[in-house]
């Protein structure tokens, strides 16, 4: 009884590697399409990870310019303007500069 159990062991062990070797090339080409999804993955990851990253920088120079501005706006307006040539002798244009002589 022994044997025959065994007989059917090796039977079926025989005809697990024959289904193995015929489908070889199958099991090759689904283990290129693992490694190529798993590639694009981290791909993928490494791709939205700088953008995250240039998307804080764009937020931050944003705000530098923001900043800037209205330092510069605060700085040319009139009345800052007064303050800063207070004491000192200015006369205002009193009219609109002319580039060119008007022609005659």
């Amino acid at each position: 009884m022994k044997t025959t159990i065994k007989n059917k062991e090796v039977a079926a062990l025989r005809f697990g590697t024959k289904l193995m070797f015929k489908n070889v090339y199958f099991i090759m080409f689904m283990a290129v399409l693992g490694l190529l999804y798993i590639n694009n993955s981290q791909r993928g990851e490494r791709k939205l990870m700088t953008i995250y990253k240039l998307e804080k920088e764009v937020q931050q120079k944003r705000w530098e310019y923001m900043s800037l501005k209205k330092d510069l706006m605060s700085q040319s307006s009139p009345s800052q303007l007064a303050k800063d040539l207070d004491g000192q002798v200015v006369f205002p244009e009193k009219g609109p500069r002319m580039l060119r002589e008007p022609k005659s």
